[in-house]
């Protein structure tokens, strides 16, 4: 798809602009024009590059992540965890009761 014509005319941005309710000048507007040509080139241009059936080819599906394995012996921080809190009863940190 070539873009050699002007992307948008000025009456059409400045319609647009009007509908969002933003404030364009003249100048404005036209730079947003030749933005959007510009941007509008540049994906013909990419568009140009050529590919090689490898780059196009999707790679097998595969799971990334770790296993889901258990790393430490339960109960191995216990006795860390409850001597750095205020109180304790049975094993468990003992909170102050709110209702």
């Amino acid at each position: 798809m070539l873009y050699t014509a002007s992307v948008m005319e000025l009456k059409d941005i400045q319609h647009l602009a009007q509908v969002s309710r933003i404030t364009m000048s003249d100048e404005e507007a036209m730079g947003l024009s030749r933005d959007l040509e510009a941007t509008l080139k540049y994906i013909d241009e990419s568009e140009k590059a050529p590919l090689s059936a490898d780059a196009v080819a999707v790679p097998e599906h595969r799971n990334v992540a770790r296993e889901d394995i258990v790393t430490t012996v339960s109960g191995s921080y216990t006795e860390l965890l409850l001597s750095s809190a205020v109180a304790t009863q049975d094993g468990f940190v003992k909170v102050t009761k709110i209702l």
